[in-house]
């Protein structure tokens, strides 16, 4: 996070032995912020927090939530057997979040819920509503 001078105020490191990836980043009401991108191994244990929802497979799209601090306050990972990725991630009115992405396979369950539509073949575009303390 840099200043408004542009000097560091502080920098943080999100990842495990896999390669991980950012694709949006948003400041949210609460002044902290959400990260979305990809995971491509698991994370047990990020910033002292574990995940909401399990790593699964391949790749995985991963949900980051930071105080305004830097600090992790939760994380999950969202996918199935195939290669899952978030690209976007905006905050709801409600304080949840929408997240945005692909998926490579199906995902027949995913917290405990089943999809609205149905998985059709290839790479599908996947949507997923994210209450605001990062549960399905």
């Amino acid at each position: 996070k840099l200043t408004s001078a542009g000097a560091v105020q502080w920098y943080t490191f999100l990842g495990g032995a896999g390669g991980d990836s950012a694709i949006a980043i948003q400041q949210t009401s609460d002044g902290g912020y959400i990260v979305a991108g990809g995971a491509s191994a698991n994370i047990a244990n990020l910033g002292g927090q574990t995940p909401l929802n399990a790593y699964s497979a391949s790749n995985d799209a991963l949900v980051v939530k930071l105080t305004s601090a830097g600090a992790v306050q939760w994380y999950t990972f969202l996918g199935g057997a195939g290669s899952d990725s978030a690209t976007a991630i905006q905050q709801t009115s409600d304080g949840g979040y929408i997240v945005a992405g692909h998926a490579g396979a199906n995902i027949a369950s995913l917290g405990g819920q089943t999809p609205l539509n149905a998985y059709t073949a290839s790479s599908d575009i996947l949507i997923i509503r994210l209450k605001s303390n990062g549960r399905l």
